[in-house]
């Protein structure tokens, strides 16, 4: 009986490393991108981030059993404004030497229709806040996935510039993030 149960035991945890294995996604940075972008006055700026990774154990037909984390390396930002590059670096708005990596993490899933909800927390310069992800997948097999996606966020909630719009430059509060994310197994 004792080696029955240690047999199904044995079972049990190589199925639910298989499992867990048949979830995971690794990211094709070549292939994706988080791109923002927010209004200052009346212009657009347009933002990147250059580097990111995760870990993505997501399946569309297992949203409970699915979870992700991103994190992004807040020096790589790019921004469409020469002028605005190392602002966005500094203290009062990313302060990315202090605050290098911002993370998202969501381990609640939805769906409606074709569209996807993440739920999860976003936390930059060490404030987390909660933050929905939508996404659609352009593509989804058993080896590759292409999801296209977007949260809206707003900058004051994790400290970001000056909460007066004014004193922030004419920078808005709203962020709208959109991110491109190739995967495969």
């Amino acid at each position: 009986m004792k080696k029955l149960l240690m047999t199904a035991a044995a079972f049990i945890v190589a199925n639910s490393a298989q499992a867990a294995e048949n979830l995971a996604w690794k990211i094709v940075p070549a292939q994706s991108k988080i791109e923002f972008k927010v209004l200052q006055d009346k212009s657009t700026i347009n933002g990147s981030f250059k580097k990111f990774d995760g870990k993505i154990n997501f399946d569309k037909n297992q949203l409970a059993k699915s979870k992700v984390t991103i994190d992004i390396d807040t020096s790589s930002v790019n921004v469409s404004m020469s002028e605005a590059a190392s602002t966005i670096q500094s203290p009062d708005w990313l302060s990315t030497k202090a605050f290098p990596k911002a993370t998202f993490s969501a381990d609640k899933f939805n769906l409606s229709g074709k569209t996807y909800r993440a739920d999860g927390i976003l936390t930059i310069k060490g404030k987390a806040v909660p933050t929905t992800l939508e996404f659609t997948f352009d593509e989804y097999s058993t080896t590759k996935a292409h999801a296209v996606g977007k949260a809206l966020i707003k900058r004051n909630a994790f400290a970001i510039g000056n909460s007066d719009v004014k004193k922030a430059n004419g920078v808005k509060d709203e962020v709208e993030i959109n991110f491109v994310v190739t995967a495969e197994k």
